[in-house]
């Protein structure tokens, strides 16, 4: 995961990709299963979709940042 601004109107946003360079048909599905899963869920505690964006042979999914910090973080 990283963090970024969106160019078009500075949101800060969190950029997931898909670890390998190469993603299985299989990996791809479930990465947009979980685009279109968290795009329509409307609660609080899900961090919403902005986009998903194709990046060479994988795709990134583009989320609005709520300046959260990761789970790891958080426990040390």
């Amino acid at each position: 995961m990283y963090r970024g601004i969106k160019i078009d109107n500075s949101q800060p946003v969190i950029l997931k990709k898909l670890r390998p360079e190469y993603p299985t048909m299989s990996e791809l599905v479930k990465f947009r299963h979980q685009y279109l899963l968290t795009k329509n869920l409307d609660l609080p505690t899900v961090v919403k979709p902005i986009a998903l964006e194709k990046l060479g042979n994988s795709y990134v999914l583009v989320m609005v940042d709520v300046g959260g910090v990761s789970l790891s973080e958080y426990i040390s």
